[in-house]
């Protein structure tokens, strides 16, 4: 079926299911290497200094893809906004895709806070950001049935 310009979500939702997400992903990331930064810190373990970081970044790659290809291409912000990802045939997002468009999100985040991928959005047609067009995605509303 395909997709008409009504269905894409608009920015302001995804801004919304953006900030409810990194709001989420802090809070699980702060309790994950909180036992880091202690042994870093006052345990002298300085070995362990790209830890927080490692941490962080596996724990908000898999937050987005395991969800979006798990949970009909919903985060639990995209869940509360009403809005999800799926391809350009509207089919439920693929891992692959999901890997992709995760990771172009560094991409997406120049020079500052999405700022970029912003501008792309707002400037596509199907409202796709670097990481969707890479990726052969988009994110829509969900249809209340």
């Amino acid at each position: 079926m395909a997709i008409s310009i009504r269905d894409c979500a608009d920015i302001w939702s995804r801004i919304a299911a953006a900030v409810l997400d990194l709001f989420i992903l802090v809070v699980i990331v702060f309790f994950l290497t909180f036992a880091a930064f202690d042994a870093i810190f006052f345990r002298g373990f300085t070995l362990l200094l790209g830890l927080p970081l490692l941490v962080g970044s596996s724990v908000s790659l898999a937050y987005f893809v395991l969800l979006e290809v798990y949970q009909n291409g919903q985060t639990f912000g995209k869940m509360l906004v009403g809005i999800k990802v799926v391809n350009l045939k509207n089919e439920p997002v693929t891992l692959t895709e999901s890997i992709l468009r995760t990771v172009l999100r560094c991409v997406d985040f120049l020079p500052f806070l999405y700022f970029l991928g912003f501008i792309v959005i707002v400037l596509s047609e199907k409202r796709q950001r670097i990481g969707d067009r890479a990726a052969g995605t988009m994110v829509v509303k969900v249809k209340v049935s």
